[in-house]
């Protein structure tokens, strides 16, 4: 769906996604700064490292939380897929 776009993180708690410089949606539902957030190689998912303690995996189309990983005891500062 996000082919050739930029993906955002901030500490506003929210991911966003631009194609051609304009906003296109929003994942939302880190509770600290997000510190991280990939693609995955077709960009139909999203992965994202927060400050809030967890890794969460996202379906990019739907702007939906998938899953949330919760096992660390600090902030996570990147993540990576493939």
């Amino acid at each position: 769906m996000y082919k050739d776009s930029v993906l955002t993180a901030s500490e506003d708690k929210i991911l966003k996604v631009y194609e051609s410089g304009k906003f296109k949606g929003s994942f939302i539902g880190h509770t600290n700064w997000v510190n991280h957030g990939v693609f995955n190689h077709d960009a139909t998912h999203v992965v994202s490292a927060s400050d809030d303690q967890s890794v969460r995996l996202w379906d990019a189309a739907q702007s939906q939380q998938i899953t949330s990983f919760n096992d660390h005891q600090l902030a996570v500062n990147s993540v990576s897929m493939h």
